[in-house]
């Protein structure tokens, strides 16, 4: 009778427990990355030895106690991937984890609520940890100090594209910008003329600056019979001088020999569609924003158009993520049995980082209730049973009065 209460009485408290499981996870619902919590039951056995062949089916090695529901796991599926205004935002499709830096400590985390410190470090908006990142094989501190402007590149090569067609006599691009060896902005005019009266299929080219001076004259370009570049006449180099008197070597490129990706010869009356294609160089800028790219590299822009990639943000798998310890807010540390790999996104299993992003949590509301719903139920039958085994109890007593 008193084990009949007992296991009544241990019955509520596992229930009770995990009513306590399902509110914190619903509390959490919310939480930017937070992963839901399950407890286990499991049946509480004394351990004491019983008499008898105990090794046949059914038999157990000590008698039992009622349910134990003293263990917990996380469960670490994907939450879902929210849009967010903020440029330092970031999201894990995928099994990996952030990773952050104390000193010495290192935690992970997939809550990826992240901003910079005063002093350019990228860092966790709750702890001020810094988010680590990784370069040529190590983990470093990320800061964008060094990537605050951008030093000039010269022009080294203008690709034209179109169609420079064998009945029309000249054909002028303007507008073709490019850059010196300090960085200074030039407009370039680049006119053909057709020069098939002296070699067929042949044209000459005239380069000309803002002023009208003359930069390059009578470079020539031939073309086959079936109306691709020509060898050997397919490029030509000239050169551009700054004030300064630095002279930069650009390459002007009308396709590949035999191919038909960039200029073309073929006959469509007197209109030329000839363009400028990719043309390289840029002035000195400054950084004006940035992002983070697929690849996981936070990506500056700059005031000249430019962007570049730069530090790319580190992530660490772990082969069994419920060895982490939780050390709140977020916050998960390795023991010291546990590797981890570390790489970047999309790299090593270890997922996708989600740019302006964050996690949502893994809470599913339907299924917390429907489990509230079973711990009720179970609950009230475990306070049956302690009632009822309580007025068996009390008529044993009563039977027993007066002998």
């Amino acid at each position: 009778m008193l084990g009949s209460i007992y296991k009544g009485m241990v019955g509520m408290m596992a229930y009770s427990k995990g009513l306590s499981n399902i509110s914190n996870n619903v509390a959490n619902m919310n939480t930017p990355g937070y992963k839901r919590s399950e407890l286990h039951f499991r049946e509480l056995v004394d351990g004491r030895q019983l008499s008898g062949n105990s090794s046949q089916k059914g038999y157990h090695s000590g008698s039992t106690l009622g349910v134990d529901a003293s263990l917990s796991s996380t469960v670490y599926s994907q939450g879902d991937i929210r849009k967010t205004e903020n440029n330092t935002d970031m999201g894990i499709d995928g099994t990996g984890f952030f990773i952050l830096r104390n000193g010495n400590h290192r935690y992970y985390t997939r809550v990826g609520q992240f901003e910079f410190d005063d002093q350019g470090y990228l860092v966790d908006k709750s702890f001020g940890y810094r988010v680590a990142g990784f370069e040529k094989g190590h983990l470093i501190d990320i800061s964008l100090q060094k990537y605050r402007a951008i030093d000039p590149a010269a022009t080294s090569f203008i690709n034209l594209a179109g169609n420079l067609s064998v009945g029309s006599t000249t054909h002028t691009v303007n507008d073709v910008a490019v850059y010196d060896a300090e960085g200074v902005k030039h407009t370039l005019k680049i006119e053909f003329t057709n020069n098939g009266a002296v070699t067929a299929r042949s044209w000459t080219v005239r380069i000309t600056d803002d002023d009208d001076n003359v930069i390059a004259s009578n470079l020539e370009f031939r073309f086959n019979e079936n109306g691709s570049p020509a060898q050997d006449f397919n490029r030509h180099s000239f050169t551009l001088a700054s004030d300064g008197g630095k002279e930069t070597q650009i390459s002007l490129n009308i396709g590949d020999p035999g191919s038909f990706n960039q200029i073309t010869n073929f006959s469509s009356g007197s209109t030329s569609t000839v363009k400028t294609g990719k043309v390289d160089g840029y002035s000195f800028g400054v950084m004006t924003g940035f992002s983070v790219n697929d690849e996981g590299a936070i990506e500056v822009q700059y005031s000249n158009g430019e962007s570049q990639p730069t530090i790319s943000v580190a992530l660490a798998r772990f082969e069994s993520p419920d060895h982490l310890v939780d050390e709140g807010g977020g916050l998960l540390s390795a023991q010291s049995f546990q590797d981890a790999v570390i790489g970047t996104s999309r790299t090593l299993g270890l997922g996708k980082i989600a740019s302006q992003s964050i996690e949502l949590s893994n809470v599913d509301l339907t299924s917390q209730f429907t489990d509230m719903i079973v711990l009720q139920r179970g609950y009230q039958a475990s306070s049956q049973v302690l009632t009822s085994a309580n007025e068996m109890l009390q008529q044993l007593i009563e039977a027993t009065k007066g002998r």
